[in-house]
């Protein structure tokens, strides 16, 4: 009898599927699938895809990427060993990856943070981050983004378009000015 539990045991499936839609899987990657819902999504040592228009708790991943599909709705996004990428259109309320890129596409937003370590981060012309972007070890390219919260970098760098720069010319200006006012 016990050799049959386990027997049954290593024929069930690596991913478990809980009932309150928690998806979590070691060695091997996790999709929902459009139009979907899902609670939390895990993955050690696998990918992780968000596909169009579905939607997800906390989405994480060590040693594998995420990808957020067009219209996904995801809450927050972390990556360890691997890059992350939001496409147009994604909600998202944070994003964090160590060892990895992360890339916004144009109309991507984040309602919080966004932080990269030694990686680089990309943001499209309309990407939308509500608090901070920052990054260790790595760089920042923007591209007519916007980033409410400022960017903080140690160790990276910084290139943005000329869109960009005016507009932050702009509000380090009122900054500046707000601040001499106050004294």
């Amino acid at each position: 009898m016990k050799s049959l539990c386990l027997a049954l045991l290593a024929c069930l499936p690596l991913a478990a599927v809980a009932s309150d839609g928690k998806i979590s899987k070691v060695n091997g990657s996790v999709r929902v699938e459009a139009g979907q819902s899902a609670g939390d999504v895990s993955t050690v040592n696998g990918s992780v895809t968000i596909e169009e228009g579905a939607t997800a708790a906390n989405v994480d991943t060590v040693n594998g990427s995420i990808t957020i599909e067009r219209n996904a709705t995801v809450q927050k996004v972390e990556s360890v060993n691997g890059g992350i990428s939001l496409a147009a259109d994604v909600k998202a309320a944070s994003v964090e990856t160590v060892n990895g890129t992360l890339k916004l596409a144009a109309s991507a937003q984040v309602s919080g943070s966004v932080s990269a370590v030694n990686g680089s981060a990309q943001l499209a012309k309309g990407a939308d981050i509500k608090g901070q972007l920052s990054n260790v070890n790595g760089k920042m390219n923007i591209d007519a983004a916007h980033v409410g919260g400022g960017l903080k970098t140690v160790n990276g760098d910084i290139h943005a378009d000329r869109d960009y720069r005016a507009r932050m010319a702009v509000v380090y200006t009122r900054r500046a000015i707000e601040a001499a006012l106050g004294r």
